[in-house]
């Protein structure tokens, strides 16, 4: 009878497991966006390695413009066999998420000592969640180092611990209890310390979070500390490798893009609390910017989140380190002052974890009172079983709670015009990419902010990244980004276009140029007189939102010859006949 039971359980896991699979899959094939701008910087650094002109973003300048080595590396893979990288990254992710949800039904099944059924909770709060979702497709390595990270949770939590069989333990409809290990195999440990290197080759800051973890597991558990010790050296060695990888091949010891965007520690700090409170409680701004990630605009649910952490609580031994691995990628996200892009595309890697806890919890608050009433006299049985029936029903309250908050959260994010804007970018970048295709000639230096799509259709041209992201002097300059310029030091290069961009805004129904590059140029050439607006370059106006985004003035410099008066209405109808394929 007990077999047949198990059976019929394990049957209804497989039919929950495969209903929530197809609905994530066909929700997020149905709604799949194109990469945005940034993605394709990376892109072109990829396109140039395969030219054999080297990890670069102008042939001949060698800049750390990227801080994604190891996803642009995984590209790599299918662009080998023909597959463009921005066709290629959203299917990859689109794997990734759902590998993601495995792996957290397979941490909250094995290690977490949740009853059968329950470990389904936590991936469809993270299947709901609409940051997770956002980043799904948009060819950044958001969902890849999220995955990374809740890869190296989950092996931890296995390899911690392990099933025995106890039908008088603490779960009597599972028979079994998790147990922790009394020691830990070398394949656990090379594979903790590949998973934490992995992340570190992903994300400039993403060997923190591993190292403090590791670290910490290595002080409390003294009978595996040579495991956890390996695991570290692994990790040490990986972020020693990049290191010397850069001062060698690039010179500067971080990144372009960490001189670029860094603060002083007390603004960056000040800052990064500003991110906190909008992923916390929302702000002004969420209309614009749907600030929100399914827990994340209502401060009631994290209540909810609260309650299940207490309960979670008391499965601590086994649950502490991915509450620190949690803590710690938050207190990383604050510590470098948050981001500017939506959807909380810092805070991401963290959720998952979130979801594990949450679940734990919940899960502890419907059945932990369940053995407990049965070691109950027999006059206290009735009060036993009331008592679990109300923790029960409060548990299952508010899991329905986060779940329907979370769906319409997700709804809202997908019906919100900046999330049809993002899910655009290559329709407002494209024509002015195919105006530079059929105008430009060869070698031209361009000066721009949004350098992504614009640059990696146009590979023949040069072009200066006006936010510094790609230019050392403008990066090294003081200030916040997407504030600091130098126009002086543009227009010294000589750059044959300036692209004026222009952003609408629906929320304060005006039109303004996108960065103070932009505005200042604009005032350059009222008094100097020495550049020549030659086109007017809209992006797509999307129907479903009926906005026109973007578009671009274009500024020829007046010792620049050969333009032809390819104008916006053209440059639109070019972009959409050839799709502007990239350059073989």
């Amino acid at each position: 009878m007990h077999a047949k039971r198990q059976g019929t359980l394990y049957s209804w896991q497989f039919w929950a497991y495969a209903v929530l699979f197809v609905g994530f899959a066909a929700g997020s094939v149905s709604l799949l966006s194109t990469p945005i701008d940034d993605a394709f910087i990376s892109f072109r650094y990829l396109d140039n390695w395969l030219r054999g002109q080297g990890l670069v973003f102008n042939p001949g300048e060698r800049v750390e413009g990227y801080s994604n080595f190891l996803w642009i590396a995984i590209l790599a893979i299918p662009s080998l066999f023909g597959a463009a990288p921005y066709l290629a990254s959203p299917e990859i992710e689109w794997f990734l998420a759902l590998g993601c949800l495995g792996l957290l039904a397979v941490g909250a099944r094995k290690a977490a000592d949740l009853p059968n059924g329950m470990h389904l909770f936590a991936p469809v709060l993270l299947a709901l969640n609409s940051a997770f979702f956002f980043w799904i497709g948009k060819g950044m390595e958001v969902v890849f180092y999220t995955t990374l990270q809740i890869a190296l949770a989950v092996v931890i939590l296995v390899c911690r611990t392990h099933r025995v069989e106890d039908h008088s333990a603490a779960s009597p409809k599972t028979g079994w209890k998790p147990v922790l290990r009394g020691t830990l195999s070398l394949r656990d440990a090379l594979l903790m310390g590949l998973i934490a290197a992995a992340a570190a080759l992903t994300r400039p800051e993403g060997a923190v979070a591993p190292a403090i973890v590791l670290g910490a597991l290595a002080v409390a558990d003294r009978d595996r500390r040579k495991n956890y010790l390996l695991a570290l050296v692994i990790l040490a060695a990986a972020v020693a490798g990049q290191f010397i990888f850069r001062l060698l091949y690039y010179g500067p010891l971080w990144p372009n893009t960490y001189y670029a965007k860094r603060l002083p520690t007390n603004l960056a700090i000040a800052a990064g609390l500003r991110y906190l409170r909008k992923f916390l409680v929302g702000s002004s701004e969420q209309a614009a910017w749907f600030y929100a990630s399914g827990w994340a605009s209502h401060l009631p649910i994290w209540v909810v989140c609260a309650a299940a952490w207490v309960f979670a609580a008391k499965q601590w031994r086994k649950l502490w380190p991915a509450t620190l691995q949690m803590v710690s990628l938050v207190a990383v996200a604050i510590y470098v002052g948050g981001d500017w892009m939506p959807a909380f595309r810092f805070f991401v890697p963290a959720i998952p974890l979130g979801c594990l806890l949450v679940a734990a919890g919940l899960s502890e608050m419907a059945h932990a009172s369940e053995v407990r009433g049965e070691r109950q006299e027999v006059g206290e049985e009735r009060e036993a079983a009331s008592l679990l029936r109300w923790r029960r029903l409060l548990a299952h309250g508010l899991l329905v709670i986060l779940v329907m908050v979370e769906g319409v959260a997700l709804v809202d994010m997908i019906r919100s015009h900046e999330f049809g804007r993002w899910r655009h970018h290559i329709h407002n970048y494209g024509p002015m990419a195919a105006w530079l295709k059929g105008n430009a000639r060869e070698g031209s230096l361009v000066a721009l902010s949004d350098i992504g799509i614009i640059s990696y259709y146009n590979p023949k041209l040069r072009f200066i990244d006006v936010l510094g992201l790609t230019d050392p002097h403008i990066a090294a300059l003081s200030g916040i980004h997407h504030l600091k310029t130098d126009v002086d030091y543009v227009l010294r290069s000589e750059p044959d276009y300036v692209l004026v961009m222009f952003f609408e805004w629906p929320e304060i129904k005006k039109t303004l140029p996108k960065t103070a590059f932009d505005a200042m140029f604009l005032k350059h050439v009222a008094e100097k007189n020495d550049y020549e607006g030659v086109a007017e370059v809209f992006g797509w106006k999307e129907g479903l939102w009926g906005e026109r985004h973007v578009w671009f003035d274009v500024y020829a410099r007046k010792t620049t010859t050969g333009q032809s008066e390819l104008f916006g209405v053209q440059a639109l109808a070019c972009w959409l006949r050839s799709k502007i394929q990239p350059e073989s």
